[in-house]
């Protein structure tokens, strides 16, 4: 999908997608805005992979927009200081080839 930056998307627009990869600020005390949430992402029922590094996903909630997404097979929150406690939204996603988290 390639639109301009200022431009909505759409929850049709979001079906569609199957992969995504959003990468953070990758310099230490950077005050670039980091992906704190996966809310909206549930829309994105054929997202097969998802990589979310750098990310500041630290709130236990923060990826519980994804735990239906049943077709998903790679997932890596490289670097996106998941908690443990996240990690229970994971456990209906069944198709799994690859899953990183670097805490």
């Amino acid at each position: 999908m390639s639109r301009p930056v200022d431009t909505d998307i759409t929850v049709a627009d979001l079906e569609t997608l199957t992969s995504l990869s959003i990468y953070g600020p990758y310099k230490m005390g950077s005050t670039e805005p980091r992906v704190k949430s996966l809310e909206g992402l549930q829309y994105a029922v054929n997202l097969s992979m998802l990589n979310i590094s750098n990310g500041d996903l630290s709130n236990p909630n923060s990826i519980s927009a994804i735990a239906n997404l049943v077709k998903l097979e790679s997932l890596d929150l490289s670097f996106s200081n998941v908690t443990s406690d996240s990690l229970r939204y994971l456990v209906n996603l069944t198709k799994f080839k690859f899953f990183k988290s670097l805490l």
